[in-house]
């Protein structure tokens, strides 16, 4: 618009020498031109926005909009580094062509590239035009996207005019799954009695009686409809089996949005890890509530894809809580955001108890001495990036 309305200038300053050297009918007529071009222009951008509305016996004249716009978003779901086309449609409902309008998009720069936030295009009286973005996330998450305004102009360029638009899609983006060579579960051992993974565990959808609670009970046991009935707490028992189990406890306090990504990543990729070797698998992370395991890996992705970040209860007191209620042997993932030495020490404690503990870290969490500790204790610790292949 700026090099529109410094062309007209520089026509209208030239109309004005000229009549300056030469005065005659034709100069004249040539300077009217220039001066009525663009109020002509803006009245006929004006005049073809107008639409008659009837209510009741009258008729009434007001401005409509100067396109008629939908939009769609395919796909809406999708792993992170995919691309997703979000596509505009625009149709001109003036009696005059559009020569330049742009489509201004809205998006969170912070987390989402765009290959472009505007475009620029025209269309025909009556015309239609598509415009295409691509978007890619950076991260996981729910994002709203969609086309802010779009900026049109006169016949001549010289008047700008905004029509803004309400309507936003949301996408959502779930963490990528890297491969995982190898985890230390001790997948195979020659005694299954004394293999930390192949415990004598219980299969929880046959149930052999009921009992009264123990204090060494799982919440696991509990038969919530019957302890309300009785006023007390009652057990129940289930058939034996053996089962490998994994549980995946994840530090989900508030973070930064690039920790957050990683450690959904780690968490996910021990995931599907487990679920490929046959591992019956817990989600554990606060606000999680009636979890149970699962082998159903569909289900435990959404889940884990779902898990919020969010203000809550110190992590080394629900983790204290959590190894005071599970002494029976387990297989432990555990990704936290800082090692610190209570979690180190809860570790050590969890151990103590026959328990399987993996500590996953990351670079930016966890510095040389506090590895070598870990070493020292023979804490089994992963470095997620150098695992995944």
């Amino acid at each position: 618009m700026a090099k529109n309305r410094l062309i007209y200038g520089v026509v209208l300053l030239a109309m004005l020498v000229l009549l300056f050297i030469q005065e005659e009918p034709m100069t004249y007529f040539a300077l009217y031109a220039v001066l009525i071009l663009p109020p002509l222009s803006l009245l006929l951008t004006l005049v073809s926005r107008l639409h008659v509305e009837k209510r009741g016996a009258q008729r009434f004249l007001h401005l409509k909009d100067y396109f008629t716009v939908s939009d769609s978003l395919h796909p809406n779901n999708v792993t992170k580094g995919e691309a997703v086309q979000y596509k505009l449609y625009v149709k001109n409902n003036s009696f005059l062509p559009c020569i330049f309008a742009k489509a201004r998009f809205r998006a969170d720069s912070t987390a989402l590239d765009v290959n472009d936030t505007e475009q620029y295009f025209s269309a025909n009286p009556r015309g239609r035009r598509d415009v295409m973005f691509q978007i890619r996330a950076k991260y996981r998450g729910n994002y709203e996207v969609g086309v802010n305004t779009i900026v049109y102009y006169d016949f001549l360029g010289l008047f700008r005019f905004k029509q803004k638009l309400d309507k936003k899609l949301i996408f959502t983006v779930v963490p990528r799954i890297r491969p995982i060579s190898f985890l230390p579960l001790d997948t195979t051992a020659h005694d299954l009695s004394i293999a930390r993974n192949y415990i004598q565990d219980e299969d929880y959808s046959v149930i052999s009686d009921l009992r009264q609670y123990q204090p060494t009970d799982s919440h696991r046991r509990i038969h919530w409809k019957a302890s309300a009935k009785k006023s007390e707490l009652i057990s129940k028992n289930f058939g034996e089996m053996e089962q490998k189990s994994a549980v995946l406890y994840i530090d989900n306090t508030e973070t930064t949005l690039p920790r957050e990504d990683t450690m959904m990543e780690a968490l996910v990729s021990a995931l599907a890890y487990c679920h490929q070797n046959g591992y019956s698998i817990f989600l554990r992370y606060s606000g999680d509530e009636d979890s149970s395991f699962s082998t159903n890996f569909s289900s435990l992705y959404s889940e884990a894809a779902n898990i919020n970040f969010q203000e809550c209860d110190p992590f080394d007191n629900r983790f204290n809580r959590f190894i005071s209620l599970h002494m029976e042997s387990l297989n432990l993932l555990l990704f936290v955001q800082n090692v610190t030495e209570d979690v180190i020490s809860l570790v050590h404690t969890f151990q103590q108890y026959g328990n399987n503990a993996i500590l996953f870290y990351f670079h930016d969490q966890t510095g040389a001495d506090t590895l070598k500790k870990l070493r020292e204790l023979n804490l089994i610790c992963v470095d997620f990036y150098t695992l995944s292949c």
